[in-house]
């Protein structure tokens, strides 16, 4: 019998780390190999973005025509009425607005240019609701004459518009503006003739237009909030085939029952697995903002959309190291929802629902006056998005900083301590499809109480149920208040009893 010593292999003991480390590069290397991964990291991500960015150009080119500004079309009864009031509109086009204006630049006009054209027929009223004309104008009063400083002048205009009409509602508002302009000028004057040191405005407003904090001109579409959507979206995008292959994939292949059997501690492997989905989720975001931030540089949209927004190398490595928490947080949930799944098909399954729930955090971080306080510091992703958000903007509040790390780490500590209890246990590896038939059947053998699946599942065809019948009984009007909650019980009851 040979005197060499057999190596056993032990699961627990301390971790060696290079052994780690070759397992992380081994999956590294497999899912790089894959040309899916290599078209969702590098190839759309250079025909996406400048296709977006071609069909955005177009879009602004088309609305920019749209908007430019034809002649509203003004109806009168007669010459008379349409030479006054094409003189009142005259009047107030080229005015400044008296004792108005902003501070820096005080003689800028009030209105921009607008053409007018004024049009004679017998039915005005028709002929506006026909759309031949955008505005019909009456003058009211009988007297109406010249314009002029030397006399009081007292007329009534009526205007007649199409309700709801977007054009109508333009043509409203330029006369109307132009009305009031010409009005203050003419009591301006008629002021002046008659010795009057009274202005006719007698409390004046000026604005002092500041930008804001973060650097945002203003009408520009806010890069700060947009920001923590692409995060969330290219993270998801890149990390979900990753966590899908290297769980179910392996074991749709047959592999994974290798890798569990081998004298390899079980942590380790769902570790490795962790860190490349994490590092192509990461190498995916920044590919794909890379790309982003080109398009938008070389296409002139960058001014459009980010106004004169610059940002520091700091801030940078602060938005890098929130995108590396971000996809953390995401890669343990991904990878906690793969290791439960028994194929390729099911885990896509489990992650569409996953990929809806996550476009809402975004969303709400687009929404004005939310702010990062409260509840909303744990709330997951939608505490990231705030945290990139202020961060951008630079007002970050430290403590709140803190405690959104703190509750995103341990969120994904959480998920990856689940897929370890999940990963490559006997029921998913062994474990087989189930059909919609054996829902109606009996089990095997009986049981005091439902399993945890049976019980979810229940639970998730009872909700919309319960869902859609409450809020119908509480449409009905012909019952009082109390009648209609005493319904509503009854039917939650026998639901879920």
């Amino acid at each position: 019998m040979s005197s060499e010593t057999i190596p056993t292999f032990h699961r627990g003991g301390g971790r060696n780390w290079g052994r780690v480390w070759r397992m992380i590069l081994k999956e590294s290397r497999e899912i790089l190999r894959d040309r899916r991964t290599i078209l969702t990291l590098v190839l759309m991500p250079l025909l996406v973005y400048p296709l977006i960015s071609i069909g955005f150009q177009k879009f602004l080119l088309t609305e920019g025509e749209k908007a430019k500004r034809p002649k509203i079309g003004l109806g009168f009864r007669n010459e008379d009425e349409a030479r006054f009031v094409m003189r009142l509109i005259a009047v107030g086009e080229g005015q400044v607005s008296p004792n108005r204006g902003s501070v820096d630049n005080p003689a800028q006009p009030s209105l921009p240019p607008q053409e007018f054209e004024a049009l004679v027929g017998e039915d005005i009223e028709k002929e506006v609701q026909l759309g031949k004309v955008d505005l019909g104008i009456f003058v009211e009063s009988q007297d109406f004459k010249e314009i002029s400083e030397n006399e009081d002048v007292a007329v009534d205009l009526k205007l007649i518009a199409v309700k709801g009409a977007d054009y109508a509602t333009t043509a409203v508002s330029a006369v109307e503006k132009r009305l009031t302009f010409a009005n203050a000028r003419l009591l301006q004057e008629r002021l002046r003739v008659l010795n009057v040191k009274q202005r006719p405005e007698p409390v004046a407003t000026k604005f002092l237009l500041l930008k804001p904090e973060g650097g945002m001109s203003s009408g520009a579409v806010s890069l700060t909030s947009l920001i923590p959507v692409v995060l969330i979206l290219m993270t998801i995008t890149g990390g979900v085939y990753p966590a899908i292959d290297l769980t179910a994939g392996e074991r749709e292949r047959g592999t994974m029952e290798m890798l569990i059997s081998s004298p390899v501690p079980r942590m380790d492997l769902l570790f490795s697995k962790f860190v490349a989905v994490v590092l192509i989720a990461v190498m995916t975001a920044v590919v794909n903002m890379a790309s982003m931030v080109v398009t938008l540089m070389a296409s002139g949209l960058g001014k459009i959309l980010w106004g004169d927004t610059r940002f520091s190398v700091m801030t940078l490595v602060e938005v890098m190291g929130l995108l590396v928490l971000n996809a953390c947080f995401f890669s343990a949930v991904l990878l906690s929802l793969t290791s439960f799944a028994r194929s390729f098909k099911e885990a896509q399954a489990y992650l569409i629902p996953l990929m809806m729930i996550s476009l809402a955090p975004g969303m709400m971080s687009l929404m004005p006056g939310i702010k990062l306080e409260g509840w909303l510091l744990i709330v997951p992703l939608m505490n990231i998005s705030l945290l990139g958000r202020d961060l951008l903007q630079g007002m970050v509040d430290p403590g709140a900083a803190i405690v959104v790390v703190s509750f995103t780490a341990l969120s994904a500590f959480a998920a990856i301590s689940l897929a370890a209890r999940l990963f490559g246990g006997e029921a998913v590896l062994y474990g087989s499809s189930i059909g919609w038939g054996e829902f109606l059947q009996r089990p095997k053998r009986e049981r005091t109480a439902a399993t945890m699946s049976a019980a979810l599942l229940t639970l998730a065809m009872l909700f919309p149920l319960q869902f859609v019948s409450v809020n119908l009984l509480a449409q009905i009007g012909a019952i009082s208040l109390g009648a209609r909650l005493l319904v509503m019980g009854i039917c939650s009851m026998c639901l879920f009893m």
